[in-house]
């Protein structure tokens, strides 16, 4: 009897791959939206690259529905901090995203994670929580994994 597939696939640390479990799960019943900075150096590229391929895979795997790619040019950065602001607290964004001193700019990271569900922001990567970081890596492999990706608290 098939039971279910893992679906191989490469993110993170060099050539170890990262597997999608699909065996014995539903899918996330979620809004994910990824979003990436555009001036990025080769070394983001290829991490914004494998990130947006992983979600795509998520989804062909039925995990997702999809993902939403979003160019942080493109949205209401400010609007999207305040968000995560009102969510997790300033201090949980820090060293991610960066206000400048006079407060007229943010510098956003090459990639965030943001997981909605009823338009409730439950997920944020990457952040940090009790003095660990939550990066975007990790919110990826919890993805993955079928670990739950719920690090908001409401």
């Amino acid at each position: 009897m098939l039971r279910g597939l893992d679906v191989p696939g490469v993110i993170g640390d060099g050539d170890v791959p990262t597997l999608i479990k699909v065996a014995g799960r539903t899918g996330l019943d979620a809004e994910v939206t990824v979003y990436l900075r555009d001036a990025v150096g080769s070394a983001e590229r290829e991490r914004q690259t494998a990130v947006v391929e992983e979600m795509d895979r998520l989804a062909a795997a039925g995990v997702l529905d999809h993902a939403a790619v979003e160019s942080w040019r493109d949205v209401p950065a400010g609007d999207r901090y305040a968000e995560f602001v009102e969510a997790v607290g300033a201090a949980a964004l820090d060293p991610y995203f960066e206000p400048t001193a006079d407060g007229d700019a943010l510098e956003v990271p090459a990639a965030c994670i943001a997981i909605r569900e009823d338009g409730d922001l439950t997920g944020l990567y990457p952040r940090q929580s009790d003095g660990t970081d939550e990066t975007v890596l990790d919110g990826v492999r919890a993805l993955c994994a079928g670990d739950p990706v719920r690090n908001v608290r409401a």
